[in-house]
Order: structure tokens, then C-alpha cells, then sequence
């Protein structure tokens, strides 16, 4: 089934990550400029359990003037690297507080034992609206709804074979976030009968993003908000 064109929200993949430094302030900002509904983006732990906003568990990748790995550094030593054109490590308090409540976040658990900080935080800055909490990890997200079952969670994952019975009936998700290369007619049509909403990543191409959003498919992450913006904005 085709459904009629409705332009998808459009979620920024580690923020602008196409044209600015991934998973920082500048690449957040510039994809709310471009058009962006919403940014999505990783968190970890520092050794002292603060909560900083980066992919990798370690520094390497993203920076040029150091190297380390995330949760045997304080935010202090974080803090002195140069993740791009002067970019300093995000705290997701610093997020939540920025762009909470009034822009869709969602947020990506990278790893385990981050849940009860993040719903205590979440609950203090009372961050209750647009927001979604994803992750490759089954038992983080189960954790999270025992925590706090009223925050939204979605399974991400890359199986085909993924029941999304049990993400809806085991995991008590209320979305999924599939990779682009298993996002077909079944699969959304199953994510329908389960109630899950769809969001997929990552879309950069617009031919692909229109054939999405004509299957369905409610949201696209993507590196390049302004292409996809321009996209649908061209077709009204």
C-alpha cells in the first residue's frame, strides 16, 4: 500500500553531521536552521557517571588532538579535546536544558547502567514532551519503562527477523527504529498492527526518502536535514 505523501519528521543524525562536527552544539543548532524537527544523538558515561553526548566509546575518531576512551575520562579531561572547529563534548544536561520540551530528542543509550541517570534527569528538568529513548540493547530499554513507563522507547536494530510482537508485548516499545535496508511493505504494515511507530536511519538521499514516506515510514534520521527540508518542502 502507498500511502499519500505527508512530509516525515525529519530527525538530524548526531545533529548536522553532514556539514558540522557530529554530536555537538554547532551541529545541533545548525539542524533546527536547516529545518530538522528533532536531533538524534548517543550518550555514555564519564568515570565519574556523568552523562556526555558522543557515539564511540572512545575519543579517537572525533577528535584530532588526543585519544582515550570515554568512561576512563572525567569531563574535565573530555572537555580540553577539540571535537571539530572548537567543539567541546555536550553534557546531556546542557541538551535537555537547550532544546528539551520544545524540539523531538531522541536519544540513543550506548551502553548499560546509564538508565537511572537519565530518568532522574529527565524527571528534574521535566522533559515530558517529544522525546523518545532508543537503543540496540533489549534490557536497557526494558529497564527504562520499569523506571519510568511513560517514556517512550524504541528498539533499534538491523535483523529483519526482529519480532515486533515481543518489542511491543515483551519490551513495552511504542516504537522501532530499523535500518533503511530492512524497511519494506511487511514490516511496517506489522509495525501497524502493533501500534509501533516507525522511524529509520540514516536517510540522506531523496529519492529514498519520498519512496519512506510514501510506504509510511513516520520519521527519517538523517546527516543532512536540509536536503531532506528542501525535498519535501519542493513537493507541496
Amino acid at each position: 500500500m502507498e500511502y499519500p505523501l505527508l512530509k516525515p519528521l525529519i530527525f538530524a543524525h548526531r545533529g548536522a553531521s553532514a556539514v558540522e562536527p557530529e554530536n555537538t552544539l554547532a551541529a545541533f543548532s545548525r539542524a533546527f536552521h536547516d529545518g530538522a524537527d528533532g536531533l538524534e544523538f548517543d550518550i555514555r558515561a564519564t568515570i565519574n557517571g556523568e552523562i556526555v553526548i558522543i557515539h564511540d566509546s572512545t575519543v579517537d575518531r572525533t577528535i584530532k588532538n588526543g585519544t582515550g576512551i570515554v568512561k576512563e575520562l572525567t569531563l574535565t579531561e573530555l572537555r580540553k579535546f577539540d571535537f571539530g572547529h572548537g567543539e567541546k563534548i555536550p553534557t546531556l544536561e546542557e541538551v535537555l536544558k537547550l532544546f528539551g520540551n520544545t524540539y523531538w530528542l531522541n536519544i540513543e543509550i550506548k551502553e548499560k547502567r546509564l538508565e537511572k541517570t537519565l530518568v532522574d534527569m529527565l524527571t528534574d528538568l521535566k522533559i515530558t514532551k517529544r522525546l523518545v529513548i532508543s537503543s540496540f540493547i533489549p534490557e536497557t530499554l526494558r529497564k527504562v519503562k520499569e523506571l519510568n513507563a511513560s517514556i517512550p522507547t524504541a528498539l533499534l536494530f538491523t535483523n529483519p527477523f526482529t519480532s515486533l510482537k515481543k518489542v511491543r508485548k515483551s519490551l513495552h516499545c511504542e516504537g522501532i527504529h530499523p535500518h533503511k535496508s530492512i524497511v519494506t511493505k511487511r514490516l511496517l504494515s506489522r509495525a501497524a498492527q502493533f501500534g509501533l511507530i516507525t522511524r529509520t536511519w540514516t536517510v540522506d538521499k531523496p529519492d529514498l526518502a519520498v519512496k519512506l514516506a510514501k510506504m509510511g515510514v513516520q520519521t527519517l534520521i538523517t546527516n543532512n536535514p536540509k536536503v531532506l527540508s528542501d525535498t519535501f518542502q519542493a513537493l507541496k
